[in-house]
């Protein structure tokens, strides 16, 4: 697919990390497989509070009691879920591409509102 758009129009370009530069819904499908529980059920749970996650209102590790209390199961190996939650990103592909074809043509940074410590 060519891109069109003169890159020189950008002075600098910001990418997200959550959902734009890394994807976590394998973390999710491997949660979901390992208790035995629908993987929409995580979304859905996920869904209800990301925006608490990233505002601060909530921190990862109550979103995974969170997980465990209103999807009825316990998992005593995770302990710390802001480990298992980075540790699952995966990149996703096309941004990753789109990063390597801006390097050196415009500048680049990353934000994220992902993790807030509490």
């Amino acid at each position: 697919m060519k891109n069109n758009v003169q890159t020189s129009q950008f002075k600098f370009v910001y990418f997200d990390l959550g959902g734009v530069l890394f994807t976590f819904n394998d973390g999710l499908r491997r949660l979901a497989t390992k208790h035995s529980i629908r993987y929409e059920a995580f979304e859905e749970v996920f869904k209800k509070y990301d925006n608490k996650v990233c505002r601060g209102e909530i921190s990862s590790q109550e979103l995974w009691k969170l997980y465990q209390n209103e999807l009825k199961f316990t998992d005593n190996e995770i302990t710390n879920f802001a480990d298992y939650w980075v540790s699952n990103f995966v990149s996703i592909p096309q941004t990753k591409k789109l990063i390597k074809d801006l390097a050196g043509k415009t500048k680049i940074g990353l934000i994220t509102n992902r993790l807030v410590a509490k």
